[in-house]
C-alpha cells in the first residue's frame, strides 16, 4: 500500500505541475494577442518617420550623411528575461558570431537571461533588464538609452546595430539603427516644394534621427517580446504534452499497483475462509 501511495503522491504531483505550466501558456498567449496591438500603432509610427524622413532629405540629401558615425560600433541584443523559451537566447549568442557583426567593441544586452550566458564576455558593456510583459518595454527602453548615451558620451557617435528575434522566424535578425535612413525607401530625389521648417535643417533632422531610433527601438521591443511568448508558447504545450503522457504512465502504474492490492486482499481473505 506505500508504494501505491507514493505513486499517487507522485501522480498529483505532476497534475500541479502540469496545471502551473498551461497556466503560464496560457498568460504567454494572452500577451502576444496584447501584443500586436502594441505593434501595429508602434509600426504605423516608425513608417511615418521614415516618410517624413524621405520627403526630408528629398531637399536636403546632403544631411543624409551628416551623422554618419565612426568607430567604435555597438550591437544591441534583446534577449529574454524569463526563461521556458526554448534556444531564444543561444540562437542569439549564435547569430551574433555568424552575421559578422561580432567584431563591435561594444555589446548591450537586454534580458537578464541572457546577460548571464555573456557574462564572462569581455565587450559587454552593460545588461539592462528585459521585459516581462508589454508594460514594462517603457522601462526597459529608459534603461538602454541610458546605457547607450552613456557610451556615446564616452567615445563619441557610432554605428549601432540591434540583433532579435521576429515571430514565426528561424534565426534571428539583423537591424541598423545609425547611422539611420540608409537607404531610403526609394532614391532620394529633389522635390519640389521643400517643408516648412521652424529650426535649422540640421537642427532639425538630428531630432528626427532621435526620435526615429527611440520609435524603431520600441517596436524591436515589442517584436523581441512577442517572439519570446511565441516561443514559450510552444516550448510550454511541448512540456504539457510530455507531462500528460508520463501522467498518463504514472496513471497506469497506479492502477496495476491497486489491481495487485486488490487480488492480494481477495486471496487472505480466500486462505481466511478455508481455514475456518
Amino acid at each position: 500500500m506505500s508504494r501505491r501511495h507514493e505513486v499517487e503522491q507522485h501522480l498529483l504531483a505532476l497534475g500541479d505541475i502540469r496545471g502551473i505550466m498551461n497556466s503560464m501558456k496560457t498568460l504567454a498567449y494572452m500577451e502576444t494577442r496584447k501584443l500586436a496591438r502594441f505593434l501595429e500603432v508602434q509600426r504605423e509610427a516608425v513608417q511615418q518617420m521614415q516618410a517624413v524622413a524621405e520627403d526630408f532629405l528629398g531637399h536636403y540629401p546632403g544631411l543624409a550623411g551628416a551623422t554618419t558615425p565612426q568607430t567604435p560600433q555597438m550591437a544591441v541584443l534583446f534577449g529574454s528575461e524569463r526563461g521556458f523559451c526554448g534556444d531564444f537566447n543561444e540562437s542569439l549568442v549564435d547569430a551574433l558570431k555568424e552575421s559578422g557583426i561580432g567584431a563591435v567593441r561594444h555589446l548591450v544586452v537586454v534580458g537578464h537571461k541572457l546577460g548571464s550566458r555573456m557574462e564572462r564576455e569581455p565587450k559587454l558593456a552593460a545588461i539592462v533588464g528585459g521585459a516581462s510583459a508589454a508594460e514594462d518595454v517603457e522601462a526597459v527602453l529608459l534603461g538602454l538609452t541610458q546605457s547607450i548615451a552613456r557610451l556615446q558620451t564616452a567615445e563619441g557617435p557610432f554605428p549601432l546595430v540591434a540583433l532579435y528575434h521576429a515571430p514565426d522566424t528561424v534565426q534571428p535578425l539583423r537591424k541598423p539603427l545609425l547611422p539611420p535612413f540608409t537607404p531610403p525607401a526609394r532614391a532620394l530625389r529633389p522635390r519640389t516644394y521643400p517643408p516648412l521648417l521652424n529650426l535649422p535643417p540640421a537642427v532639425f533632422f538630428a531630432g528626427l534621427v532621435e526620435h526615429y531610433v527611440f520609435a524603431a527601438l520600441h517596436e524591436i521591443a515589442y517584436v523581441s517580446l512577442m517572439a519570446e511568448n511565441q516561443r514559450r508558447v510552444r516550448h510550454l504545450d511541448g512540456a504539457v504534452r510530455h507531462l500528460d503522457e508520463q501522467s498518463e504512465a504514472w496513471a497506469r502504474r497506479s492502477n496495476a499497483m491497486r489491481q495487485e492490492d486488490i487480488t492480494e486482499e481477495i486471496e487472505s481473505i480466500l486462505l481466511g475462509a478455508m481455514d475456518t
